[in-house]
């Protein structure tokens, strides 16, 4: 019996492991939203630029609170402090998200911003967009930089805990931004490199001698030892007879030049093709249908197992 349970349990093991494998990698683990500031890398002097603030992947965003830190000897918001032209508002996902106010940490002394906002009549936003769109004017000279830097960063849902206070959303990625006083840098130029030619192979042509005959008198034409003539493509050649003396014309013999048999003419410059590599088919994987399937094999076997050790007792 303790045998029986054993091999049971270490049946169901084996299942449940199969089965962890089988889930996706990181099913369960929830969400995280992103709040960025997307702002220009290079702003040139004396000019205005937008700053804005993005969220990514939030779920029932109720209201907000975060500021926002800069180098006021760098930029500056534009208009007056809590004014409508300095700091606008946003939407989620085409859901409008109000500005409710903004104003310097400390009051009158611009370098921070704390932003405040909400949804009014307990409604949630879900989605992505951006909170408010921040418009600066660039007052630094050539050369200067200002990091844009959160700090005091909250969100709150729709949902409300025991004590009738929002839920805070979590976990949160702030992510900070920062420009440039000037113009970008500019990118090197690539150079193209000049392609190799592939040197041209020029065949040589091979001269054939032409055997001359020589008349003899008596009228019979005997030729001289000749070199033999390799075997090449062309015109058959015409013996001539070069007249000796006073001899006698005689019938010009047409020479034929000697082949040998069973030669070919081999083209000069042919390549050979080399093989084509044939793939090798990609290895696959289990599916997850496949896993699931192995666990209920698994699980089947072992319920089998089960009954045939009862009826035997």
């Amino acid at each position: 019996m303790r045998r029986l349970k054993l091999c049971l349990l270490v049946l169901v093991i084996l299942g449940v492991g199969v089965a962890a494998l089988a889930l996706p990698a990181g099913a369960g683990a929830e969400g995280v939203v992103t709040v960025a500031i997307v702002a220009p890398a290079y702003v040139p002097p004396e000019t205005d630029f937008v700053a804005r603030v993005s969220i990514s992947n939030v779920t029932d965003l109720n209201s907000y609170q975060f500021d926002v830190s800069y180098d006021p000897a760098v930029i500056q918001v534009v208009g007056t402090e809590g004014g409508s032209e300095g700091i606008v508002a946003g939407n989620i996902s085409g859901t409008a998200l109000p500005l409710d106010a903004w104003g310097y940490i400390p009051a009158t002394t611009p370098g921070r911003v704390r932003i405040l906002g909400h949804i009014p009549g307990a409604r949630c936003a879900s989605g992505s967009g951006h909170a408010v769109d921040i418009h600066f004017h660039v007052a630094g000279a050539l050369g200067t930089r200002s990091v844009l830097s959160f700090s005091n960063g909250m969100m709150y849902g729709c949902q409300v805990d025991q004590d009738r206070m929002p839920i805070t959303i979590a976990p949160i990625d702030w992510e900070n931004g920062a420009i440039n006083v000037g113009s970008p840098p500019p990118s090197p130029t690539r150079t193209a490199s000049p392609e190799e030619t592939p040197p041209t192979t020029t065949a040589t042509p091979t001269t054939t001698p032409t055997p001359t005959l020589t008349a003899t008198p008596g009228g019979t034409a005997t030729p001289p030892a000749t070199q033999t003539p390799q075997a090449t493509a062309g015109p058959t050649p015409v013996a001539t007879i070069t007249p000796a003396g006073t001899g006698a014309p005689t019938r010009t013999p047409v020479a034929t030049l000697p082949t040998t048999p069973g030669s070919t003419a081999s083209p000069v410059g042919s390549a050979t093709p080399s093989p084509t590599s044939t793939p090798a088919p990609a290895a696959g994987g289990l599916s997850s249908w496949a896993i699931v399937l192995i666990v209920i094999v698994v699980l089947a076997v072992g319920f089998a197992v089960y009954v045939l050790m009862r009826r035997r007792r």
